[in-house]
């Protein structure tokens, strides 16, 4: 446990320090250095690049960073910010289509850790997940990740999020999956009291007209 918190520790210091350097380079609009830095931090933090992970496939980056399953967590948290902050570079220097390749590998990695209820070592996992999905709103998320998303809204009580996420998936792909999916999203809400679904900005009777309304999508599929 001491060997992890130390370890812990000096990858703290070591993104607290990138993280300064990139925000200065940022504001110097030196985009192409911070992208350089973010590599480099990667490179020496993890001993693999970071534009290497960004070619690789959601499940090969798990598998990547469970090579050391003792500091798992802290690796995918850090690779995760190392992601968006990049995310963050690409879009402010136009080149969208990286940027959103890059937020999508971050948000997917925290989605894991929150999901599969990881330890967080650095940041607060639901406030970065909000943000992610916040800065795609204007763009169409891979279905895999609608998938993980839905699961998080389930998890943290946001019922509504949730449902309206269920049905805008149900528009784009009216599979056996996602509609098995949308039961399961309503069999966990009727279990729930109305007091928890108030929480979650929902009802019972919300619950009732959207199993209805799956109900006939499902008639018309």
């Amino acid at each position: 446990m001491a060997l992890k918190n130390d370890y812990i520790l000096k990858v703290v210091e070591r993104m607290t320090e990138l993280i300064k350097k990139v925000e200065f380079l940022k504001k110097e609009n030196r985009s192409e250095e911070a992208i350089d830095e973010i590599n480099k931090a990667c490179k020496e933090i993890f001993g693999f690049d970071l534009d290497k992970v960004e070619r690789m496939s959601y499940d090969s980056i798990i598998e990547l960073l469970l090579l050391n399953k003792s500091t798992f967590d802290i690796r995918c948290e850090v690779v995760a910010e190392l992601l968006s902050v990049k995310g963050y570079i690409y879009l402010s220097s136009n080149n969208g289509n990286e940027g959103y390749d890059c937020f999508v590998k971050s948000l997917n990695l925290y989605l894991y850790l929150v999901n599969n209820d990881c330890e967080m070592n650095i940041f607060n996992g639901n406030e970065k997940v909000d943000v992610i999905v916040s800065k795609l709103s204007q763009y169409e998320l891979p279905i895999e990740t609608e998938k993980m998303v839905l699961k998080y809204y389930l998890k943290k009580g946001k019922y509504s999020n949730g449902e309206d996420l269920l049905f805008s998936m149900i528009k784009k792909e009216k599979s056996e999956e996602i509609f098995s999916l949308g039961y399961e999203f309503y069999d966990t809400l009727k279990k729930k009291s109305s007091e928890e679904l108030e929480l979650g900005n929902f009802s019972l009777e919300e619950v009732d007209f959207g199993l209805e309304d799956l109900n006939e999508l499902k008639k018309k599929n």
